[in-house]
């Protein structure tokens, strides 16, 4: 909030960067040069929302690759979002609650972050949580 006060934001544009950014430098920071409008933010989150969407047309049509060690490994369409569906409603899991290969696949996306002190996964801001959600209820129409 500190940052927020730095620029000058309302109370009203400190709500709206806080329910899509939360504290995320790079939001934060989109958000002052674009314009601190809950337009703006919701743009970043179509924006955030297609690219998600698109890693799991593309795994579907060629599969997501990623490298672990020698290892290469192809996930799909149905891994990605099985690795997004518990994010419809919680926040972050246990590490160990998914299959590696799925976990490694969207932290290297960049859509989760492993916090290795917590041995928790989340996703890396809340515009990716709110990304994440809407790709899910899209998917469910």
């Amino acid at each position: 909030m500190g940052f927020l006060d730095k620029y000058s934001f309302s109370d009203v544009e400190k709500d709206v960067v806080w329910n899509y950014c939360g504290g995320k430098p790079v939001c934060l920071a989109e958000l002052v040069n674009r314009g601190r409008t809950e337009e703006t933010a919701r743009e970043m989150l179509g924006i955030r929302t297609g690219q998600i969407e698109g890693l799991i047309e593309d795994a579907k049509e060629f599969g997501y690759r990623i490298s672990y060690g020698k290892e290469k490994i192809v996930l799909t369409d149905e891994d990605l979002l099985k690795g997004l569906e518990r994010f419809g409603s919680g926040e972050y899991l246990r590490a160990g609650e998914l299959p590696k290969p799925i976990k490694l696949g969207l932290i290297k996306a960049n859509i989760r972050f492993l916090d290795p002190v917590k041995q928790i996964v989340k996703p890396q801001s809340q515009l990716n949580l709110l990304a994440i959600r809407a790709v899910l209820n899209g998917s469910q129409d």
